[in-house]
């Protein structure tokens, strides 16, 4: 079965700000993630291509990094799981970003 879930949320920030807070994603001070939502985000490293991590039961591997744009990871765990998870920075104007997960 073939699955594809796509979050987005609107951020009223131009994407300079936007990719600040981008980089807090996995952290302490992580406010990207939607921790009231979701088990914390972790990586055994700092993000870059190769490290793993994931959050509650689900792992993936760092497989792409583009600096202030996307992050996208490639599942390992659970079995069945086959494919990729993406956050992606989009500028709409001047004065708002989307961020797609």
């Amino acid at each position: 079965m073939q699955v594809t879930n796509i979050h987005k949320r609107k951020l009223k920030l131009p994407k300079d700000q936007v990719t600040v807070l981008f980089k807090t994603l996995a952290t302490k001070e992580d406010k990207i993630w939607p921790l009231e939502n979701w088990p914390a985000i972790r990586f055994k490293e700092t993000l870059k291509v190769g490290v793993k991590g994931g959050h509650g039961g689900i792992r993936y591997t760092i497989i792409d990094i583009k600096e202030g744009n996307s992050i996208k990871f490639k599942f390992s765990k659970p079995d069945g799981f086959i494919g990729t998870h993406e956050f992606y920075i989009k500028e709409v104007d001047e004065n708002s970003t989307e961020i797609t997960h």
